[in-house]
């Protein structure tokens, strides 16, 4: 019996039925590769869904620096999981650094699309909009003042429900606000004044009169981040609408702080 189990393991002579006992070989490291695939997959899912919370709060410049790590981080584990002498963990290593590639390629698309002001060359353009939005506004207060006799009103909304002034004018077109809707004005009215993200001016003349107001009276304003911090406009009391620059801003804000207006 056991000289044929000898005779079994010995090669035949045309070494057909050789036996190998190496060492098997090492297969390649798919299950590393498909984790990281899942990874990038769950980043991307991430991405979409950062991009409507942080856009709303001009963090453009935030997805930007996380795309660009997030994509960093990908091309060196791809290449860490992918041995230069495995074909088949290349191939998957590069359809995962694909898969990580791609969302950031398309969240910067909409970055660029959805914050247009970032284009030096339009400013110029936002910036005249945003001027006529406040003269508009100005002639509402006029108005206001005019029908009730003198007092400017306590706030934007009774503009929008006495004056019958669009809600498209209190926004900006460099911010990131959106325009109120609502089935009636008082619907939009309370949208503008009560819900963040409608609204882009501030308002400065609750308690002035119109009969008393001079060139120098700031009425309205909006924030400087609506124009990158570079300077704001500016509604005066002649219903003038200046654009002015950040020192000249900082300047009227600390005025208007300290509770005078017209500023000194």
């Amino acid at each position: 019996m056991s000289d044929e189990l000898d005779d079994s393991a010995q090669p035949s002579a045309g070494g057909a039925h050789r036996l190998d006992y190496s060492a098997p070989r090492e297969s390649p490291p798919i299950r590393t590769t498909l984790t990281l695939s899942r990874l990038s997959m769950a980043m991307a899912v991430g991405w979409v869904i950062a991009i409507a919370g942080v856009i709303k709060f001009n963090g453009s410049l935030f997805i930007i620096v996380a795309c660009a790590a997030a994509a960093a981080f990908l091309a060196l584990a791809a290449r860490e999981v992918a041995p230069a002498n495995d074909p088949e963990a290349r191939r998957i290593a590069r359809r995962t650094l694909w898969i990580g590639l791609l969302p950031a390629v398309i969240t910067l698309g909409g970055v660029l699309l959805l914050l247009p002001a970032r284009h030096p060359s339009r400013e110029p353009a936002y910036r005249a909009r945003c001027a006529s939005n406040l003269r508009q506004i100005g002639q509402a207060l006029q108005m206001y003042a005019n029908d009730y006799l003198g007092p400017l009103p306590p706030s934007f909304d009774y503009l929008i429900r006495l004056e019958d002034i669009p809600a498209d004018a209190f926004v900006c077109p460099t911010s990131v606000d959106e325009v109120a809707t609502g089935p009636t004005s008082q619907a939009v009215a309370a949208t503008v004044v009560g819900s963040p993200g409608h609204c882009s001016y501030v308002y400065a003349g609750a308690g002035l009169s119109g009969k008393s107001l001079t060139p120098k009276h700031i009425l309205a304003y909006e924030p400087m981040k609506n124009h990158s911090n570079g300077g704001m406009n500016v509604l005066f009391g002649d219903g003038r609408v200046e654009f002015v620059t950040k020192p000249q801003a900082d300047h009227l804000l600390s005025e208007l702080a300290a509770g005078h207006n017209p500023p000194r």
